[in-house]
């Protein structure tokens, strides 16, 4: 009988490469092996997530008979287009996962933060592919999910492919899973400070140089693979706020209240969304089909809905935008996420998660500036900002969200209110909802893994934390000698041991 393929792999591996790169001792032990492979998988990674942005690209253009952004797609349909895709996207992506469950095995959720806590950094390829055909079939249909989920998920795959064809033990598995996810985030959003922070706040919940390393040289990697096949620019083209006045902090602060509100709402819908749906009795691709039939009655009043919502964020960014609009789309945005997240689908609810921030800093911005236009920026920089608090509301993690907005727009003005924001919108949020968007599943399969705590003390090891330089004194020792010690070494702690060495306390 063959070889598995994993082992396969590793063996084809080790022939192609110099000798010294195929010791095991290199590849699974030492620091140096472990950056060259977060290397190889930024590269692969990024280039694999790239390509299903290419596929998501020319299935909706086949789909949709034209050119452009899935809104602009959709806005010139024929209305025989706009009832009937969506809902027959949802059926058929239904299907996907139904039978794909028979060949493959459970196929509920992206499981990256599961595979990294709970499965030892190992995500499996078939139901990868499936998840990831699923994915693509509601996206190009207009489904309100992110793209992002497939092009994370399948570069995240990759990565923990070729950790396990070479034999990686645990611990390194997980950080080049973890390397994967920054790949196809850093891929994705064209940001890769951000991507990298959101794998170790989020993913990891570890901020140690031995994780951040091998994550920042693959999220590098993958920028540079991205930027060469897209370019350069900032994912949002938005004009140059200016922090009018000092007290405008005080309407950022309450938008940052206002926006960790909004992001509980948005984890309650989509749980009580979830649960909805387990309490009917409807096979999946009916429950999708279903959602997508409210998406295709919703998108002949309101087309910006459909998608994860990238192309409208921009529009949002517009002062000129009408408020009215936005808070409808807001409210539009929220229920069908919900309903076509807790119908089964699979996708990203990053993207989501931005436009419904937009939608809502849109509103307050335009109350605000109309209340004092003297002394506050124009509602754009609110719609920014709300991005932000919105996306740290929902993913309990205000540093990534204030990194991710600002290489989104490369606006670095909005960094101050953003910075109170997001912090203001995750302390809501957390008192609101202890539970993240990313945590949600895991914390059904096990609690304790939930928190970012957990998390820490499942991905660090005792050797990454142990001091080795401590120092000993006689137990004979005056008092007044022992306080001299603690002053000149500045120590917090001073061992007792016997002349031989013995430890005593």
């Amino acid at each position: 009988m063959p070889p598995p393929v994993p082992e396969r792999l590793g063996s084809l591996l080790r022939r192609l490469l110099p000798r010294p790169w195929a010791d095991q001792r290199l590849f699974g032990n030492r620091q140096l092996g472990l950056l060259f492979w977060a290397g190889v998988v930024g590269a692969l990674g990024a280039g694999l997530a790239n390509a299903l942005r290419v596929a998501a690209d020319a299935t909706q253009e086949l789909l949709w008979q034209g050119n452009g952004d899935i809104v602009q797609l959709v806005g010139g349909a024929e209305t025989w287009r706009l009832l009937l895709l969506p809902a027959a996207g949802g059926v058929v992506a239904g299907l996907v996962l139904v039978y794909g469950l028979k060949v493959s095995g459970a196929v509920h959720g992206w499981g990256i933060l599961e595979a990294v806590a709970l499965r030892d950094g190992i995500l499996r390829l078939r139901p990868a592919l499936v998840k990831s055909l699923s994915s693509l079939l509601t996206i190009s249909t207009g489904g309100s999910v992110g793209r992002e989920g497939p092009m994370v998920v399948m570069s995240a795959t990759l990565a923990s492919k070729i950790g396990r064809a070479l034999g990686m033990p645990t611990q390194r598995l997980r950080i080049l899973t973890a390397c994967g996810v920054a790949a196809g985030m850093a891929s994705a959003y064209n940001a890769p400070i951000g991507a990298a922070l959101f794998t170790m706040e989020i993913i990891l919940g570890n901020f140690a140089m031995a994780v951040l390393a091998p994550l920042v040289f693959a999220s590098v990697i993958g920028t540079l693979v991205s930027r060469s096949l897209y370019g350069s620019g900032p994912i949002f083209h938005v004009p140059t706020f200016e922090l009018v006045s000092a007290w405008e902090m005080i309407p950022y602060l309450l938008l940052g209240l206002v926006g960790g509100v909004l992001a509980a709402v948005f984890l309650a819908g989509l749980r009580s969304a979830a649960r909805l749906y387990a309490a009917l009795p409807l096979p999946r691709p009916v429950a999708m089909g279903l959602v997508g039939g409210l998406l295709g009655l919703t998108v002949l009043v309101y087309p910006q809905v459909c998608g994860g919502g990238r192309g409208l964020d921009e529009v949002l960014l517009d002062p000129s935008a009408l408020w009215r609009l936005a808070a409808m789309l807001l409210v539009a945005k929220l229920i069908l996420t919900s309903l076509t997240m807790g119908s089964g689908a699979v996708g990203g609810v990053f993207t989501p998660a931005l436009f419904v921030g937009a939608a809502a800093g849109l509103g307050f911005g335009t109350l605000v500036h109309a209340l004092a236009p003297e002394v506050t920026a124009g509602p754009g920089a609110y719609a920014l900002v709300g991005m932000g608090c919105v996306l740290a509301g929902m993913t309990h993690a205000p540093l990534m969200a204030i990194i991710m907005i600002f290489e989104l727009s490369l606006n670095y003005t909005i960094v101050l209110p953003l910075m109170l924001s997001c912090a203001a919108a995750s302390l809501v949020a957390r008192s609101l909802s202890p539970v993240s968007a990313y945590t949600e599943a895991l914390s059904h399969q096990d609690a304790a893994l939930a928190t970012p705590e957990a998390q820490v003390m499942t991905s660090l090891t005792v050797r990454e934390i142990m001091r080795q330089d401590s120092a000993a004194v006689a137990a004979d020792l005056p008092l007044p000698q022992v306080l001299e010690r603690f002053l000149q070494e500045r120590r917090n702690h001073l061992y007792v041991g016997r002349a031989d060495g013995t430890f005593l306390g």
